[in-house]
């Protein structure tokens, strides 16, 4: 049975009577232990067992399998069933919710003398079925009476402790560079079998790579934390919830918590401006550029500002979503075309054989068009880190971003102007985003004959030397 995502296998059982030899006891729980095997994670095994467990003995081992509330007197039939129970990590509910005596017996004897209790539930969640009770209000004229439990699905609520955001993406050389490294080892370690279907492997090669996303951000190295407050601040705060917590304050505390409220508000203004300019500052000595600055410091997200219909342009939020609301009833339509015999025939008869198999080419052309900054989908890749190892998967040693990127020799610089970088050059033509549009070949043609329109023969040999290194290492 499923629902809500999840696979609940309730296996009903009949165990034979005491009349019954040893030999086809054996055979019920060889069977049963087969019906097991072929079920997932929560397992209910209810019906009329034919034992009776009885009350709780001295043994530890059975403080799992039984609880505190049983009912009569234990059989041999009784042990068999609290030994499967061991075996197969199974719990007796029945015999952990209190009752009365009369509510505990679930089988009545004919001559009405004897009341047992051999109708069970078992369960390998005992902590999510709340409760057990015996019905009695159904006379339908039979010897047994109704077990009835309660079960709690696991909703899976996320909660400020329990809940685990996605990984960033990776922009900076340092996490691009640790990813690559982690991702290698893990490939190394990725065991293929070729009994394998196709989703097995892409499971286990999509938890290699979310296991080195996230592995690089327990490295020590990359670990940074902007602290925006100061020390002194903190002290003010301190100071103040020390005085706030104290019930019974004297006249110079009351005047003390006073200032204090004043102080600590200027104090957090100037430390949030002071962090803000130094952001700004960062950014413009990288970059010589503001945009990330500003994206780094925005501490919210807003509402979609409007959409553009076929008839005019929304703004208010109910036109928004009346706007989205018909565009995916339209995309979500039925379709209105209605296929012949024919039609359906032939397509039966096409032999899924005939269709030609996916290349390498196919797939690292779809991963160069794949567009930056976008939500993963439910594998929770995203697509830098696919493109990062598309990157990664070179064994020729060609050279890669590390060329445009590189700083120079190091140590102390001569006076006078700092030479420039190949990407500057780049930059005061493409723009910021040059990586991406050097993914379009068309575009890239045009600035490359905007870039040689300069006159600078310096700059255009390097444009060139570029453009060899960029278009042999993606193209």
């Amino acid at each position: 049975m499923k629902y809500n995502n999840q696979l609940l296998a309730i296996i009903q059982v009949y165990a034979p009577t005491e009349k019954a030899t040893d030999e086809e006891i054996n055979l019920f729980y060889k069977t049963l232990q087969v019906a097991q095997s072929q079920t997932g994670e929560n397992v209910f095994v209810i019906g009329d067992f034919n034992a009776k467990v009885g009350q709780h003995e001295t043994e530890d081992s059975e403080n799992f399998v039984l609880g505190k509330f049983g009912y009569g007197t234990r059989n041999k039939r009784g042990e068999k069933l609290i030994q499967h129970a061991l075996e197969y990590k199974l719990t007796i509910m029945n015999s952990f919710f209190k009752a009365r005596k009369n509510h505990k017996w679930t089988w009545l004897s004919p001559c009405g003398n004897i009341k047992n209790e051999i109708d069970f539930i078992l369960s390998n969640h005992p902590t999510r079925i709340t409760n057990v009770e015996v019905l009695n209000s159904f006379g339908f004229g039979s010897d047994h009476r109704l077990v009835r439990a309660t079960y709690m699905l696991d909703q899976g609520k996320k909660s400020r402790t329990s809940f685990k955001s996605q990984p960033k993406p990776l922009r900076k050389d340092e996490d691009i560079s640790s990813y690559l490294k982690n991702l290698e080892i893990n490939i190394h370690h990725l065991e293929t079998k070729q009994e394998e279907d196709i989703q097995t492997f892409y499971n286990k090669l999509a938890n290699t790579i979310n296991t080195s996303l996230v592995c690089r951000l327990k490295n020590s190295e990359l670990k940074t934390t902007n602290k925006i407050l100061s020390e002194s601040t903190t002290t003010l705060l301190e100071r103040r919830t020390e005085l706030l917590r104290t019930k019974q304050k004297t006249k110079e505390m009351k005047e003390e918590l006073s200032t204090l409220f004043k102080t600590t508000s200027k104090a957090i203004d100037k430390d949030y401006k002071d962090y803000r300019y130094k952001v700004i500052e960062n950014n413009l000595n990288t970059y010589r550029s503001t945009k990330k600055a500003y994206k780094k410091l925005i501490t919210h997200q807003n509402w979609i500002q409007n959409l553009k219909s076929k008839s005019e342009e929304t703004k208010t939020r109910g036109d928004i979503m009346n706007c989205a609301t018909d565009f995916y009833k339209k995309l979500y339509a039925k379709s209105t075309f209605c296929t012949t015999t024919k039609d359906t025939e032939r397509t039966n008869s096409q032999n899924m054989n005939d269709l030609p198999l996916i290349q390498e080419k196919e797939v690292i052309n779809h991963i160069r068009k794949l567009k930056a900054e976008k939500s993963p989908g439910p594998d929770g890749i995203q697509n830098e880190a696919l493109k990062a190892g598309h990157i990664a998967r070179y064994t020729d040693k060609r050279w890669t971003l590390e060329t445009i990127i590189w700083k120079g020799p190091r140590g102390k610089r001569k006076r006078g102007r700092p030479r420039k970088r190949w990407i500057e050059d780049i930059k005061s033509i493409a723009g910021s985003e040059w990586r991406k549009k050097a993914m379009d070949r068309e575009v890239w043609k045009k600035l490359e004959a905007a870039f040689s329109r300069e006159g600078v023969p310096i700059n255009i040999l390097l444009f060139h030397i570029y453009l060899f290194i960029f278009f042999f290492m993606f193209f």
